[in-house]
């Protein structure tokens, strides 16, 4: 009776307190160490300890408390390990059926870009052959208009101009810092600022100075050579009043800069009185050489104005105007060829891209299901193995319960036992196609084909007596 209370309050206290069963490891599919859990469920002894009572009796045929819970604790392994397969496997449909549907859309991208390259080739090759066309509209109008004012001007000779006005530019701007400075020195004795505020008013005077005499030469000198003798005549005079002018404008400069350094009180009137009474007569020997130099350097910004286009008037502008929309017309054709070129090279970088994705894509799908089958492999290898270690553990069992008895072993201590088997799902995906290089190639021969008919229709479109650049050199 006190044997039958000690075995009941050792079963409750390992009910309660003896250690979890340990799953960790399921994931990896790996076989539980049988010593340990022999260890931990107490097999040795709880066999022995039934086996001198004799327990079970030798007719029973079902199994004890000791062997459910053995049965139990693998029967709790091999769930587990199903749980995990199944959540893997789920996880590996996902993805499967994600790679496979994307590897199907580059599958179709694929297809589609050289066809898509033709139709986008001959929408660019007309859209470029318009823009061609309109341009050499344009140059035979301005061609026709401009050989129509040679004619009118009676001219048969090439335009003169410098093909950039930079220099004389750079010039002017010389001059008319030097006339500043060289004016400035002349003006700082009647400057209550000195040098610099002689030098402020010298700028002023120097830049209407060299303006008048650079606009003359633009705007006047070049129909003195028209061919309208009244133009030609009226250039005269309009030359003739220039220098009247630059010599007034000069000599109002040196009597303003007498009057200046004269300290009057008010000396632009005293310069009117001096011009009207007395014009060359001048008080100081530097405002002389102040009308000498404002003389030299307005005809030298007249020479400068007239060397910056063409002699004729109008011929130098229209022979620009030209000119540009012949340049215009040239790169235009270069461009277009660039243009052709590079959407070939964008065709053939978007095939290739689709080739590359459609590739990995395939390649990430094969694997996924070749991991698949894996998985659903080790899972039915693993349920077999934890059937054996099962039956292991109830042998040793069942080996100390036969060593410690007096009766006759149970009948059914000689059977297996048959774990639950859980159902392995097939893989029921479709693997994706493996990339054909034939397609590829041929899409790549496609693209470039319908590169060169484009190129073969703008040469063959091409205006006539115009350069037409060749396919190496794009």
């Amino acid at each position: 009776m006190l044997s039958w209370i000690s075995n009941l309050l050792k079963r409750i206290w390992r009910a309660l307190f003896a250690k979890k069963l340990d799953l960790s490891g399921i994931t990896d599919f790996l076989i539980p160490d049988l010593d340990a859990v022999e260890r931990d469920l107490n097999i040795r002894e709880e066999g022995t300890e039934n086996g001198q009572r004799n327990n079970q009796p030798t007719d029973s045929r079902d199994l004890d408390h000791v062997e459910g819970r053995i049965v139990q604790y693998f029967e709790d392994v091999n769930s587990e390990a199903f749980r995990v397969y199944r959540e893997r496997a789920q996880f590996l449909d996902t993805q499967i059926e994600s790679w496979i549907a994307t590897a199907n859309q580059h599958t179709a991208a694929l297809s589609a870009v050289a066809q898509n390259a033709k139709t986008d080739f001959e929408a660019r090759k007309i859209l470029l052959s318009n823009l061609i066309s309109r341009l050499h509209q344009r140059l035979v109008e301005q061609k026709q208009h401009f050989n129509n004012f040679k004619q009118k001007n009676q001219i048969d000779w090439p335009a003169r101009y410098p093909e950039s006005n930079k220099f004389r530019i750079g010039i002017l701007v010389l001059l008319v810092l030097g006339e500043t400075i060289l004016n400035g020195f002349f003006f700082a004795k009647g400057s209550d600022f000195g040098l610099l505020g002689g030098a402020f008013t010298a700028l002023i005077l120097s830049v209407v100075n060299i303006t008048i005499g650079f606009m003359a030469g633009v705007f006047i000198y070049p129909y003195a050579h028209h061919r309208s003798s009244a133009r030609r005549f009226l250039a005269v005079l309009g030359i003739g009043f220039y220098a009247l002018l630059a010599v007034y404008v000069c000599l109002s400069i040196a009597h303003f800069r007498d009057a200046y350094t004269a300290m009057d009180e008010n000396p632009g009137i005293a310069t009117l009185q001096t011009l009207l009474t007395s014009p060359l007569t001048l008080r100081e020997y530097e405002s002389w050489l102040l009308f000498g130099i404002g003389i030299l350097l307005s005809f030298i910004a007249f020479y400068e104005g007239v060397g910056s286009d063409d002699p004729y008037p109008g011929y130098g502008r229209e022979d620009r105007i030209f000119r540009r929309l012949e340049n215009d017309m040239h790169f235009e054709q270069e461009r277009v060829f660039t243009i052709l070129a590079d959407l070939r090279q964008s065709k053939l970088d978007e095939l290739q891209y689709a080739a590359g994705e459609l590739s990995n894509y395939v390649n990430w799908a094969n694997d996924a299901i070749n991991r698949r089958n894996q998985w659903a492999a080790r899972l039915t290898n693993y349920m077999d193995q934890l059937e054996l270690a099962c039956n292991e553990l109830l042998r040793r069992y069942r080996s100390y319960n036969v060593n410690a008895r007096s009766t006759a072993k149970p009948v059914y201590f000689d059977q297996q036992h048959r774990l639950r088997r859980y159902p392995v799902e097939p893989q029921v995906h479709t693997p994706p196609p493996l990339l054909n290089s034939g397609v590829v190639q041929s899409a790549m021969e496609n693209i470039v084909q319908a590169y060169k008919d484009a190129v073969r229709y703008l040469r063959s479109h091409m205006p006539a007596n115009m350069p037409q650049t060749t396919e190496t050199q794009h």
